[in-house]
């Protein structure tokens, strides 16, 4: 069985649960190390039985809880070494964590293929992760991108499973209250992807095996989960596509666990 549930995701924390047969995974920790636990036993998973945690980048809405979870709980990370420098400089890491460098060579760890892809977002070595399960299922995740590159839409496609940011509402940015610097790294190439810029890829990702999309990342000054639902619906219906026949589409709540996607 492979499932796959979101526990946290916006830009106040993010956190992600992927299992494969008995591999169970978590994608950052953007929240305290007692949220993550709590999120897991809410979906029925043994925090104990976590395997190991992917890490995308070194911000603090992805890595808030990782120091206390990895004190709690002896597993291997998988992050980029640009992260990976962040994480051990700043005692997020314990001594005796076993490190795997997401260096884009595929990755085999238990029963999985981990396959890391780096992210255009302004960190050190930012990376995306796609997980092959044993029966040939493929789930990816892609947040805290500033553009879709060509290597990172060549990853998205065959995404069973497909999570991908859709953080912001180009009217909301440009009418809200932030300062015009920060509005400029959001919508640049080292910000993060708006509700159109996502949908826009969505068609093809359909037509290339994506049955589950998970928009996620949504920013909580500068969208609204029905914006980004209803841009990415509409793209996809534009091009013929049918809801819940071609495709499923949900958005990853900010502060609670998503429904698990079971295929």
């Amino acid at each position: 069985m492979t499932m796959f549930c979101p526990l946290f995701s916006s830009s106040s924390g993010n956190c992600t649960y992927l299992q494969s047969g008995k591999t169970k995974l978590l994608v950052d920790i953007g929240v305290s190390c007692r949220a993550a636990e709590t999120a897991l036993q809410g979906i029925g998973v043994d925090h104990e039985e976590i395997g190991a945690l992917l890490v995308t980048h070194e911000h603090s809405d992805h890595i808030k809880g990782i120091a206390r979870f990895l004190k709690r709980h002896k597993i291997p990370v998988v992050a980029s070494a640009g992260t990976l420098s962040f994480l051990l400089q700043n005692d997020c890491i314990p001594a005796d964590i076993p490190l795997i460098e997401a260096d884009g060579e595929p990755i085999d760890l238990y029963d999985i293929r981990i396959q890391s892809f780096r992210t255009s977002h302004d960190s050190n070595e930012s990376t995306g992760f796609s997980v092959l399960t044993g029966d040939g299922r493929k789930i990816t995740i892609a947040t805290d991108l500033g553009y879709i590159s060509d290597a990172v839409y060549t990853q998205l496609q065959g995404s069973e499973i497909l999570m991908l940011e859709s953080n912001y509402d180009e009217g909301m940015l440009d009418a809200g209250s932030y300062p015009y610097y920060l509005k400029r790294r959001i919508r640049g190439k080292t910000g993060h992807l708006s509700n159109r810029e996502c949908s826009m890829v969505l068609p093809e990702m359909i037509r290339r095996g994506t049955r589950h999309i998970v928009l996620s990342h949504l920013s909580k000054e500068n969208n609204l989960p029905a914006l980004a639902y209803q841009c990415a619906l509409a793209q996809m219906q534009q091009e013929g596509m049918a809801l819940d026949v071609d495709f499923t589409l949900s958005v990853a709540p900010r502060s609670e666990a998503g429904e698990p996607i079971t295929i």
